[in-house]
Protein backbone atom coordinates (compact mmCIF):
# COMPACT_ATOMS: atom_id res chain seq x y z
CA UNK A 1 0.00 0.00 0.00
CA UNK A 2 2.82 2.40 0.84
CA UNK A 3 4.26 2.16 -2.67
CA UNK A 4 1.19 3.56 -4.44
CA UNK A 5 1.13 7.24 -5.45
CA UNK A 6 -2.25 8.81 -4.43
CA UNK A 7 -1.75 11.67 -6.89
CA UNK A 8 -1.22 9.24 -9.75
CA UNK A 9 -4.32 7.23 -8.78
CA UNK A 10 -6.48 10.37 -8.64
CA UNK A 11 -5.19 11.44 -12.05
CA UNK A 12 -6.01 8.07 -13.60
CA UNK A 13 -9.51 8.13 -12.08
CA UNK A 14 -10.05 11.66 -13.43
CA UNK A 15 -8.99 10.60 -16.92
CA UNK A 16 -11.37 7.64 -16.76
CA UNK A 17 -14.31 9.85 -15.71
CA UNK A 18 -13.66 12.33 -18.53
CA UNK A 19 -13.26 9.49 -21.01
CA UNK A 20 -16.55 7.83 -20.07
CA UNK A 21 -18.48 11.11 -19.75
CA UNK A 22 -17.47 12.16 -23.27
CA UNK A 23 -19.06 9.04 -24.71
CA UNK A 24 -22.12 9.35 -22.49
CA UNK A 25 -22.90 12.79 -23.96
CA UNK A 26 -23.51 11.13 -27.32
CA UNK A 27 -25.13 7.92 -26.04
CA UNK A 28 -27.69 9.73 -23.85
CA UNK A 29 -29.90 10.82 -26.82
CA UNK A 30 -30.51 7.15 -27.58
CA UNK A 31 -33.56 7.19 -25.27
CA UNK A 32 -36.58 9.47 -25.31
CA UNK A 33 -36.91 11.51 -22.09
CA UNK A 34 -40.18 10.87 -20.26
CA UNK A 35 -41.01 14.47 -19.40
CA UNK A 36 -44.69 15.04 -18.72
CA UNK A 37 -46.88 18.09 -19.18
CA UNK A 38 -50.50 19.08 -18.78
CA UNK A 39 -50.46 21.59 -21.66
CA UNK A 40 -52.95 20.97 -24.44
CA UNK A 41 -51.34 19.75 -27.68
CA UNK A 42 -47.95 19.25 -25.98
CA UNK A 43 -45.84 16.29 -27.03
CA UNK A 44 -45.14 15.73 -23.31
CA UNK A 45 -48.85 15.39 -22.50
CA UNK A 46 -49.84 11.71 -22.32
CA UNK A 47 -53.48 12.52 -21.62
CA UNK A 48 -56.52 12.86 -23.86
CA UNK A 49 -55.56 16.34 -25.15
CA UNK A 50 -51.86 15.61 -25.52
CA UNK A 51 -49.78 14.80 -28.62
CA UNK A 52 -47.47 12.18 -27.11
CA UNK A 53 -48.46 9.61 -29.75
CA UNK A 54 -47.47 12.08 -32.46
CA UNK A 55 -44.06 12.54 -30.82
CA UNK A 56 -43.55 8.78 -30.67
CA UNK A 57 -44.55 8.38 -34.32
CA UNK A 58 -42.12 11.11 -35.42
CA UNK A 59 -39.42 9.62 -33.22
CA UNK A 60 -39.93 6.17 -34.73
CA UNK A 61 -39.49 7.60 -38.23
CA UNK A 62 -35.75 7.82 -37.63
CA UNK A 63 -35.60 11.59 -38.20
CA UNK A 64 -34.01 14.10 -35.85
CA UNK A 65 -36.84 15.55 -33.75
CA UNK A 66 -36.33 18.80 -31.83
CA UNK A 67 -39.04 20.18 -29.55
CA UNK A 68 -38.49 23.95 -29.41
CA UNK A 69 -38.91 25.68 -26.03
CA UNK A 70 -37.22 28.96 -26.93
CA UNK A 71 -38.08 31.79 -29.36
CA UNK A 72 -37.56 30.73 -32.94
CA UNK A 73 -34.91 33.39 -33.44
CA UNK A 74 -32.62 31.46 -31.09
CA UNK A 75 -32.65 28.51 -33.50
CA UNK A 76 -31.46 30.47 -36.50
CA UNK A 77 -31.94 29.54 -40.14
CA UNK A 78 -29.61 26.94 -41.54
CA UNK A 79 -28.48 26.09 -45.08
CA UNK A 80 -30.45 22.81 -44.83
CA UNK A 81 -33.84 24.47 -44.25
CA UNK A 82 -35.19 22.73 -47.35
CA UNK A 83 -34.64 19.43 -45.50
CA UNK A 84 -36.44 20.60 -42.36
CA UNK A 85 -40.09 20.65 -41.28
CA UNK A 86 -41.71 22.77 -38.55
CA UNK A 87 -44.95 21.65 -36.86
CA UNK A 88 -46.97 24.26 -34.93
CA UNK A 89 -49.94 22.57 -33.25
CA UNK A 90 -52.51 24.47 -31.18
CA UNK A 91 -50.48 27.61 -30.33
CA UNK A 92 -51.88 29.50 -27.33
CA UNK A 93 -49.21 32.22 -27.06
CA UNK A 94 -48.89 35.00 -29.68
CA UNK A 95 -46.06 34.98 -32.19
CA UNK A 96 -43.48 37.73 -31.82
CA UNK A 97 -41.98 39.66 -34.70
CA UNK A 98 -38.79 37.60 -34.45
CA UNK A 99 -40.84 34.36 -34.57
CA UNK A 100 -42.61 35.50 -37.72
CA UNK A 101 -39.37 36.63 -39.32
CA UNK A 102 -37.83 33.23 -38.65
CA UNK A 103 -40.80 31.33 -40.11
CA UNK A 104 -40.92 33.57 -43.19
CA UNK A 105 -37.22 33.05 -43.91
CA UNK A 106 -37.49 29.36 -43.03
CA UNK A 107 -40.32 28.71 -45.52
CA UNK A 108 -38.87 31.00 -48.18
CA UNK A 109 -35.59 29.04 -48.13
CA UNK A 110 -37.35 25.70 -48.66
CA UNK A 111 -38.71 24.66 -45.27
CA UNK A 112 -42.09 23.01 -44.72
CA UNK A 113 -44.37 24.69 -42.14
CA UNK A 114 -47.46 22.93 -40.79
CA UNK A 115 -49.87 25.09 -38.75
CA UNK A 116 -52.83 23.42 -37.01
CA UNK A 117 -55.01 25.87 -35.06
CA UNK A 118 -58.61 26.73 -34.25
CA UNK A 119 -59.16 29.56 -31.75
CA UNK A 120 -55.60 29.98 -30.52
CA UNK A 121 -52.94 32.37 -31.74
CA UNK A 122 -52.55 31.06 -35.26
CA UNK A 123 -54.05 34.22 -36.76
CA UNK A 124 -51.23 36.33 -35.35
CA UNK A 125 -48.88 34.27 -37.51
CA UNK A 126 -51.06 34.31 -40.64
CA UNK A 127 -51.61 38.05 -40.28
CA UNK A 128 -47.90 38.80 -39.87
CA UNK A 129 -47.06 36.64 -42.88
CA UNK A 130 -49.59 38.77 -44.81
CA UNK A 131 -51.56 35.76 -46.00
CA UNK A 132 -55.10 36.57 -47.12
CA UNK A 133 -56.89 33.87 -45.11
CA UNK A 134 -57.54 33.49 -41.37
CA UNK A 135 -59.01 31.06 -38.88
CA UNK A 136 -62.63 31.94 -38.15
CA UNK A 137 -63.54 33.52 -34.80
CA UNK A 138 -66.61 31.30 -34.45
CA UNK A 139 -66.77 27.49 -34.35
CA UNK A 140 -67.78 25.52 -37.40
CA UNK A 141 -70.95 23.46 -36.94
CA UNK A 142 -72.77 21.04 -39.19
CA UNK A 143 -76.38 19.89 -39.43
CA UNK A 144 -75.24 16.43 -40.55
CA UNK A 145 -74.30 15.35 -37.05
CA UNK A 146 -75.04 12.30 -34.94
CA UNK A 147 -74.55 13.61 -31.39
CA UNK A 148 -73.15 17.13 -31.56
CA UNK A 149 -73.16 19.71 -34.40
CA UNK A 150 -69.60 20.68 -33.38
CA UNK A 151 -68.39 17.22 -34.40
CA UNK A 152 -67.90 18.03 -38.07
CA UNK A 153 -67.31 15.52 -40.86
CA UNK A 154 -65.14 16.95 -43.65
CA UNK A 155 -64.44 15.67 -47.15
CA UNK A 156 -60.95 15.38 -48.58
CA UNK A 157 -60.34 16.62 -52.09
CA UNK A 158 -57.49 17.56 -54.37
CA UNK A 159 -54.66 15.48 -55.77
CA UNK A 160 -52.26 15.59 -52.85
CA UNK A 161 -50.16 13.16 -50.85
CA UNK A 162 -51.90 14.38 -47.70
CA UNK A 163 -55.41 13.47 -48.88
CA UNK A 164 -54.69 10.23 -50.73
CA UNK A 165 -57.11 7.39 -49.99
CA UNK A 166 -59.20 9.56 -47.64
CA UNK A 167 -62.94 10.02 -47.99
CA UNK A 168 -63.96 11.91 -44.86
CA UNK A 169 -62.42 12.71 -41.49
CA UNK A 170 -63.77 14.12 -38.22
CA UNK A 171 -63.01 17.44 -36.53
CA UNK A 172 -64.03 18.42 -33.01
CA UNK A 173 -65.30 22.00 -32.58
CA UNK A 174 -63.09 23.28 -35.39
CA UNK A 175 -62.66 26.70 -36.88
CA UNK A 176 -62.98 27.29 -40.61
CA UNK A 177 -60.51 28.92 -42.96
CA UNK A 178 -62.04 32.18 -44.09
CA UNK A 179 -60.96 35.22 -46.08
CA UNK A 180 -59.22 35.52 -49.42
CA UNK A 181 -57.54 32.31 -50.49
CA UNK A 182 -54.94 33.02 -53.19
CA UNK A 183 -55.07 31.25 -56.52
CA UNK A 184 -51.84 29.33 -55.91
CA UNK A 185 -53.24 27.77 -52.72
CA UNK A 186 -54.75 24.30 -52.97
CA UNK A 187 -57.77 23.54 -50.78
CA UNK A 188 -57.42 19.92 -49.65
CA UNK A 189 -60.57 19.49 -47.55
CA UNK A 190 -63.92 21.18 -46.92
CA UNK A 191 -66.89 20.86 -44.62
CA UNK A 192 -70.28 19.88 -46.06
CA UNK A 193 -72.73 22.38 -47.56
CA UNK A 194 -74.85 21.92 -44.42
CA UNK A 195 -72.25 23.54 -42.18
CA UNK A 196 -72.23 27.08 -40.78
CA UNK A 197 -70.21 29.39 -38.53
CA UNK A 198 -72.05 29.38 -35.22
CA UNK A 199 -71.68 33.04 -34.23
CA UNK A 200 -74.33 32.64 -31.50
CA UNK A 201 -72.51 29.52 -30.16
CA UNK A 202 -75.83 27.85 -29.39
CA UNK A 203 -75.28 24.88 -31.74
CA UNK A 204 -78.47 25.90 -33.61
CA UNK A 205 -78.44 27.37 -37.10
CA UNK A 206 -80.00 30.81 -37.17
CA UNK A 207 -81.57 31.64 -40.51
CA UNK A 208 -80.75 35.29 -40.02
CA UNK A 209 -77.08 36.08 -39.61
CA UNK A 210 -75.65 32.56 -40.03
CA UNK A 211 -75.10 31.37 -43.58
CA UNK A 212 -74.78 27.73 -44.53
CA UNK A 213 -71.85 26.97 -46.81
CA UNK A 214 -68.97 24.60 -47.46
CA UNK A 215 -65.86 25.97 -45.72
CA UNK A 216 -62.19 25.12 -46.31
CA UNK A 217 -60.52 23.37 -43.37
CA UNK A 218 -57.22 22.24 -44.90
CA UNK A 219 -55.04 23.88 -47.53
CA UNK A 220 -51.48 24.09 -48.73
CA UNK A 221 -49.69 27.01 -50.32
CA UNK A 222 -46.25 27.55 -51.78
CA UNK A 223 -44.21 30.16 -49.94
CA UNK A 224 -40.95 31.05 -51.63
CA UNK A 225 -38.99 27.83 -52.10
CA UNK A 226 -40.98 26.08 -49.35
CA UNK A 227 -44.61 25.63 -48.40
CA UNK A 228 -47.16 26.28 -45.67
CA UNK A 229 -49.87 23.79 -44.70
CA UNK A 230 -52.85 25.00 -42.66
CA UNK A 231 -55.42 22.88 -40.80
CA UNK A 232 -58.26 24.55 -38.88
CA UNK A 233 -58.37 22.02 -36.04
CA UNK A 234 -55.34 20.80 -34.06
CA UNK A 235 -57.38 18.10 -32.31
CA UNK A 236 -56.66 15.68 -35.18
CA UNK A 237 -53.28 15.07 -33.49
CA UNK A 238 -54.38 14.62 -29.88
CA UNK A 239 -54.29 11.16 -28.33
CA UNK A 240 -58.08 11.04 -27.91
CA UNK A 241 -59.00 11.92 -31.51
CA UNK A 242 -56.57 9.97 -33.66
CA UNK A 243 -58.81 6.92 -34.03
CA UNK A 244 -62.05 8.73 -34.94
CA UNK A 245 -63.47 7.92 -38.42
CA UNK A 246 -61.03 9.01 -41.13
CA UNK A 247 -58.63 10.68 -38.69
CA UNK A 248 -56.14 7.82 -38.61
CA UNK A 249 -55.69 8.03 -42.40
CA UNK A 250 -55.30 11.82 -42.34
CA UNK A 251 -52.94 11.61 -39.37
CA UNK A 252 -50.81 8.95 -41.09
CA UNK A 253 -50.67 10.90 -44.36
CA UNK A 254 -49.60 14.12 -42.63
CA UNK A 255 -46.93 12.35 -40.59
CA UNK A 256 -45.67 10.54 -43.69
CA UNK A 257 -45.51 13.84 -45.54
CA UNK A 258 -43.62 15.57 -42.72
CA UNK A 259 -41.13 12.68 -42.53
CA UNK A 260 -40.71 12.09 -46.28
CA UNK A 261 -37.31 11.01 -47.58
CA UNK A 262 -35.87 14.48 -48.16
CA UNK A 263 -36.75 15.63 -44.63
CA UNK A 264 -33.96 14.96 -42.13
CA UNK A 265 -34.94 17.24 -39.22
CA UNK A 266 -38.30 18.09 -37.62
CA UNK A 267 -38.99 20.95 -35.21
CA UNK A 268 -42.05 20.75 -32.93
CA UNK A 269 -43.18 24.07 -31.48
CA UNK A 270 -43.55 23.88 -27.69
CA UNK A 271 -42.67 27.54 -27.11
CA UNK A 272 -46.19 28.71 -27.96
CA UNK A 273 -47.97 26.40 -25.53
CA UNK A 274 -48.95 27.65 -22.08
CA UNK A 275 -46.39 26.35 -19.60
CA UNK A 276 -47.93 23.99 -17.06
CA UNK A 277 -44.90 21.88 -16.23
CA UNK A 278 -41.72 23.84 -15.34
CA UNK A 279 -39.69 21.04 -16.92
CA UNK A 280 -40.84 22.35 -20.31
CA UNK A 281 -38.30 25.16 -20.20
CA UNK A 282 -35.57 22.73 -21.21
CA UNK A 283 -34.76 22.06 -24.86
CA UNK A 284 -34.78 18.31 -25.50
CA UNK A 285 -33.29 16.59 -28.52
CA UNK A 286 -34.87 13.27 -29.52
CA UNK A 287 -32.61 11.11 -31.66
CA UNK A 288 -33.31 7.58 -32.79
CA UNK A 289 -29.66 6.50 -32.73
CA UNK A 290 -26.45 8.01 -31.29
CA UNK A 291 -24.05 9.78 -33.63
CA UNK A 292 -21.54 6.93 -33.79
CA UNK A 293 -18.99 8.60 -36.15
CA UNK A 294 -18.80 11.67 -33.93
CA UNK A 295 -18.63 9.52 -30.80
CA UNK A 296 -15.74 7.51 -32.25
CA UNK A 297 -13.93 10.69 -33.31
CA UNK A 298 -14.24 12.24 -29.83
CA UNK A 299 -13.02 9.10 -28.10
CA UNK A 300 -10.04 8.79 -30.46
CA UNK A 301 -9.07 12.43 -29.83
CA UNK A 302 -9.44 12.04 -26.05
CA UNK A 303 -7.41 8.84 -26.08
CA UNK A 304 -4.63 10.54 -28.06
CA UNK A 305 -4.57 13.54 -25.70
CA UNK A 306 -4.46 11.35 -22.59
CA UNK A 307 -1.60 9.27 -23.98
CA UNK A 308 0.35 12.41 -24.96
CA UNK A 309 0.10 14.15 -21.55
CA UNK A 310 0.63 10.99 -19.49
CA UNK A 311 3.94 9.20 -20.41
CA UNK A 312 3.51 6.29 -17.97
CA UNK A 313 -0.01 5.63 -19.20
CA UNK A 314 1.27 5.80 -22.77
CA UNK A 315 4.02 3.25 -22.04
CA UNK A 316 1.56 0.97 -20.27
CA UNK A 317 -0.93 1.25 -23.14
CA UNK A 318 1.74 0.43 -25.72
CA UNK A 319 2.78 -2.57 -23.62
CA UNK A 320 -0.81 -3.79 -23.51
CA UNK A 321 -1.20 -3.34 -27.26
CA UNK A 322 2.06 -5.23 -27.88
CA UNK A 323 0.92 -8.05 -25.62
CA UNK A 324 -2.47 -8.25 -27.38
CA UNK A 325 -0.74 -8.46 -30.77
CA UNK A 326 1.47 -11.29 -29.49
CA UNK A 327 -1.57 -13.20 -28.18
CA UNK A 328 -3.40 -12.78 -31.50
CA UNK A 329 -0.38 -14.02 -33.46
CA UNK A 330 -0.02 -16.99 -31.12
CA UNK A 331 -3.68 -17.91 -31.58
CA UNK A 332 -3.41 -17.62 -35.36
CA UNK A 333 -0.35 -19.96 -35.42
CA UNK A 334 -1.69 -22.36 -32.78
CA UNK A 335 -1.20 -25.98 -33.85
CA UNK A 336 0.93 -25.09 -36.85
CA UNK A 337 4.32 -26.88 -37.09
CA UNK A 338 7.04 -26.37 -39.70
CA UNK A 339 7.52 -29.25 -42.08
CA UNK A 340 11.11 -29.79 -40.97
CA UNK A 341 9.94 -30.43 -37.41
CA UNK A 342 7.74 -33.36 -38.41
CA UNK A 343 9.69 -36.54 -37.40
CA UNK A 344 9.65 -39.88 -39.28
CA UNK A 345 9.56 -43.13 -37.31
CA UNK A 346 12.20 -45.43 -38.97
CA UNK A 347 10.72 -48.58 -37.37
CA UNK A 348 7.33 -47.93 -38.90
CA UNK A 349 8.91 -47.21 -42.28
CA UNK A 350 10.69 -50.60 -42.16
CA UNK A 351 7.50 -52.41 -41.12
CA UNK A 352 5.70 -50.93 -44.14
CA UNK A 353 8.35 -52.51 -46.42
CA UNK A 354 8.82 -55.76 -44.44
CA UNK A 355 5.61 -56.55 -42.57
CA UNK A 356 6.95 -60.00 -41.56
CA UNK A 357 9.83 -58.56 -39.50
CA UNK A 358 9.80 -58.48 -35.69
CA UNK A 359 8.68 -54.97 -34.58
CA UNK A 360 10.02 -55.33 -31.00
CA UNK A 361 13.44 -56.41 -32.23
CA UNK A 362 13.63 -53.44 -34.57
CA UNK A 363 12.77 -51.05 -31.72
CA UNK A 364 15.54 -52.56 -29.48
CA UNK A 365 18.05 -52.12 -32.30
CA UNK A 366 16.88 -48.55 -32.91
CA UNK A 367 17.10 -47.84 -29.16
CA UNK A 368 20.73 -49.14 -28.97
CA UNK A 369 21.63 -46.89 -31.87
Amino acid sequence: MGGRDPTRIRRIVLYAIVYIAAGALFIMPLTMPMLRSGSDFSVYNFGWKGCSQLARRLYDSGKEVYPLHTPFASVGNRPQDENTALMVIGPSKPFTASDVDYIARFAASGGTVFLANDFGEGNSLLDSLELGYRFSEHPLADMLYEKDPYVVSCSARGNSTITRQIGTFTLNCPAAITGRIPGDALVLARSSTMSWLDSSRDRIWQRSGETRSSFPVLLEQEYGEGEILVLSDPSVFINGMIDLPGNRELYDNIVDYMTRSEITRIYIDEEHHALVNPMEVFTVVLRRVPDYPRLLMVWVILTALILVVHPRLRQGSLGIVDRLISIVLWILTLGARPEEEKRIDPVEECMKKHPDWDRDLLRRIAGER
